[in-house]
């Protein structure tokens, strides 16, 4: 059976992109004792991502129960609910966070590669196979931080107390952040981080080209979330921050979208064209993977995410749910 195509992502009125979480309750009902399980498909904000909006997420949705006992009509109440599950999954690949309620007990467990299934049976049961993460330590397991923004802010803040040496991280696998107040030393260390198979971006640089011409007014770029200090001393150059970005991923991801959603395309140096569809619906333009490496860096995503977001709003465009 072919993988269908799953819109992980979706525009707000404004244009901000959001990305999809399922929700499963199970509930009892009070008249009759009938069990019924109850399905909702949200999205939340992709730039505001955080460990404790995930958190929050799982604790809140039981409030969100809103039907009728199939079996007795009696209608439902937050008082009836036995068990609730929260399902998140990354779009680079990471894997899927898993958040169940039941008994007043809460767990996390993480399921590696695997994909958000919209079609997958809900599970009210503790596992004891599945690896379990305890709050603080999601980011631990699952070997990306959820939210790169966070990260940058993070390594700006103890730069600037203590520049000696520079600060990096791993963002996710390959892709480390880089940041010194010395030219020479912070080259030194980007040529020992990099491969060749990387390409190696300024957090200040903005994307070039990209699907929907909407470079030059990004949601999550730099400005919105790095302050003023930070900004003014990358700008002036008394701090450099590079990103390097593996690009490997980012090919990955957008050959693996476009062959889902079914489309024909091109691919040659490290760019995606002639991209249309099986009934000769033509996208006019194309995908550059530096762009997409680009995006992620100033937006603060993982290449992966970018990359995924990136192919999305080309399929989306073309099959015109992307206006």
């Amino acid at each position: 059976m072919a993988e269908p195509f799953v819109f992980h992502f979706k525009p707000t009125p404004s244009g901000e992109p959001e990305t999809m979480y399922i929700c499963d309750i199970l509930s009892r009902c009070s008249c009759c004792k009938h069990e019924q399980i109850q399905r909702f498909y949200h999205s939340t904000s992709l730039h505001l991502l955080s460990v404790e909006g995930l958190i929050r997420l799982n604790e809140n949705v039981s409030q969100k129960i809103d039907l009728d006992c199939e079996n007795c009509g009696t209608p439902f109440t937050e008082k009836d609910v036995i068990a609730t599950t929260m399902t998140f999954g990354f779009t680079d690949d990471t894997g899927c966070i898993v958040g169940l309620k039941k008994e007043g007990r809460t767990q996390f467990r993480f399921i590696e590669r695997k994909r958000l299934d919209p079609q997958t049976l809900p599970g009210f049961k503790f596992s004891d196979k599945a690896i379990e993460i305890d709050t603080p330590f999601f980011e631990e397991k699952i070997r990306r931080v959820i939210n790169p923004k966070k990260l940058w802010i993070e390594l700006f803040d103890e730069i600037l107390v203590d520049p000696d040496g520079g600060a990096w991280a791993e963002a996710a696998p390959g892709y480390f952040f880089v940041i010194h107040d010395n030219e020479e030393e912070h080259e030194s260390a980007l040529e020992e981080l990099s491969t060749p198979d990387s390409f190696l971006i300024a957090l200040d640089n903005i994307p070039g080209a990209l699907p929907l011409k909407n470079e030059g007014q990004l949601f999550g770029s730099i400005q919105s979330w790095l302050s003023p200090e930070v900004l003014q001393a990358l700008e002036s150059g008394q701090l450099h921050a590079t990103a390097i970005v593996p690009f490997k991923q980012i090919v990955k991801q957008i050959k693996r979208a476009f062959s889902t959603g079914n489309l024909e395309f091109k691919y040659d140096e490290l760019v995606f064209d002639h991209i249309r569809t099986p009934t000769d619906l033509d996208f006019e333009g194309e995908l550059s993977v530096l762009a997409v490496a680009e995006r992620a860096v100033h937006t603060g995503l993982t290449p992966g995410e970018s990359a995924r977001l990136s192919a999305e709003e080309i399929v989306g465009t073309l099959l015109r749910v992307w206006r």
